[in-house]
């Protein structure tokens, strides 16, 4: 047995020596058959990641959150680094005497103290379980006020940073992106929750045969339900005031009991409205429970788009966040729908993220001139469904790919970027450039190196709070210039 364990591990040395001299042998490419090659890493491309300097401009950035005793990435909150005077990055573009943001920032002056003004902040798998949003919702609800979380989902693939969740398997989750829905009646954030009286289990012990082709196939045993469950567990640190239920097209007869989970205690115990439209309905749980089952029973389910958990006023970050979505699906939603819900949610801001999803498949500039054409089309959905809100555009980041043993940028994202900002400002959006802010060409190779990022271009926890803390800087920098500009028009 020994000498077996002997050797085995002389294996493995010798497979880890071999790998080792390969790469100090200069090419790296070689020719198998006519066009087929086998590609190597060399000794030098991997010295050249681990340790040459790959962007000036992304370091000097990256060294104001890192090296800094004030300001190290630890801390809970980033304000501590301020503003500047100006906007490098960020396009506020004025139309007929008014700025992008101008609506936006009325309502800072004019609703914060007396209702909640909501920002939604739409992504793809860079944003799901609250990631970016939760410092943006930080920063702003620590300089305006506020509290909660906002949106919570009935279902999601990512676990969110603050609450744990368990839903019942009867729940149906439709979205823009994939398993879409018929009549376009999506909630604002792209999905529609139902319930049936069915799930399907899957028994992998019991098997049968198919007689006509001899297949062996695993028995499905369906199960039926009396109700569908979502409970939420949330995290002690989170506090709020109100809970609200979002619905609609509530067709039948419909009981909704909430519990404390600890007690198990019955706090809420309502029959939700029949109703062929959009329906936000204040639940009264103490904001003390912080764990809570919600338990619906029917005939048939009513469409749920989810919960909000807020604050009387200040300022709310909701998350909507889709992986593997580029924004496209947005347009699939009923467009008197949509103005409906931004309306009903008073959402003063929209924030689009997108771009990681599209960079690696985008070969040539008359694909980023396409793609501009359908983020316009998205932008203008939204800024015709309300007129008094206000859009911001972020830019794709840097991303890499492996090219020639080497990781380097994606060749077209500067034009990708451009075609955002040109749909952004066209439809009257802001739009803020991620991809300089990043630092450029290369510039997510430095960002990984300080643990920033990965090459594709998400983000870790400490990256998203340089994002997040960098765009809440810019909209801030434009909020003062509002604000002189308000100052201006008053002493004229």
């Amino acid at each position: 047995m020994k000498n077996k364990s002997f050797e085995i591990l002389a294996i493995i040395l010798l497979i880890n020596l071999l790998l080792l001299l390969i790469a100090f042998v200069p090419a790296h490419k070689f020719q198998l058959q006519d066009d087929y090659y086998l590609k190597l890493l060399s000794y030098e491309s991997i010295s050249d990641f681990k340790f040459i300097n790959q962007n000036e401009k992304a370091d000097s950035l990256i060294s104001l959150y890192t090296t800094s005793k004030k300001n190290r990435l630890n801390r809970k909150s980033l304000s501590g680094i301020e503003p500047k005077s100006k906007n490098d990055f960020l396009y506020n573009i004025q139309t007929n005497n008014e700025f992008a943001l101008d609506n936006f920032f009325k309502s800072l002056q004019n609703e914060i103290n007396n209702k909640v003004v909501r920002i939604v902040h739409y992504g793809d798998s860079q944003l799901e379980g609250d990631r970016i949003s939760c410092y943006l919702r930080s920063l702003f609800q620590k300089k305006f006020g506020g509290t909660g979380i906002g949106f919570v989902p009935f279902e999601d693939i990512a676990d969110n940073v603050n609450f744990f969740r368990i839903s019942s398997p009867n729940w149906h989750r439709y979205t823009v992106f994939h398993n879409r829905y018929a009549n376009g009646n999506y909630g604002l954030s792209g999905n529609v929750y139902k319930f049936s009286k069915y799930a399907v289990k899957k028994n992998n012990t019991d098997t049968t045969i198919n007689k006509e082709d001899s297949i062996l196939t695993k028995v499905e045993t369906p199960i039926i339900y009396k109700n569908a469950t979502v409970s939420i567990n949330l995290n002690n640190y989170i506090a709020f005031q109100k809970l609200s239920l979002m619905y609609g097209r509530s067709s039948s007869e419909c009981m909704m009991n909430i519990y404390n989970i600890k007690t198990n205690e019955k706090i809420v115990s309502e029959n939700l409205a029949i109703s062929p439209s959009f329906n936000l309905q204040t639940l009264n749980i103490p904001s003390s429970v912080k764990s809570f089952r919600l338990e619906f029973s029917g005939d048939v389910s009513p469409d749920f788009y989810g919960i909000l958990i807020d604050g009387n006023k200040g300022i709310q970050v909701d998350n909507y966040a889709i992986r593997g979505h580029s924004g496209d699906g947005l347009l699939l939603i009923n467009p008197e729908y949509l103005a409906l819900q931004l309306k009903e949610l008073n959402v003063k801001l929209v924030v689009f993220q997108y771009g990681n999803n599209v960079v690696p498949y985008t070969k040539s500039v008359a694909a980023c001139e396409q793609m501009g054409q359908m983020y316009y089309s998205i932008f203008s959905r939204f800024k015709k469904a309300a007129k008094d809100i206000s859009v911001i555009v972020v830019g794709a980041g840097d991303m890499a790919f492996m090219n020639e043993g080497k990781y380097v940028s994606y060749p077209y994202i500067a034009k990708i970027k451009d075609a955002q900002k040109k749909a952004a400002l066209d439809a009257g959006c802001a739009f803020w450039d991620l991809y300089n802010v990043m630092g450029g060409n290369n510039s997510v190779l430095s960002w990984t190196k300080n643990g920033l990022a990965t090459f594709d271009g998400h983000f870790s926890s400490k990256g998203q709070k340089v994002i997040g803390n960098e765009l809440f800087k810019a909209l801030m920098i434009e909020y003062n210039q509002f604000l002189f500009r308000q100052r201006k028009k008053e002493n004229i």
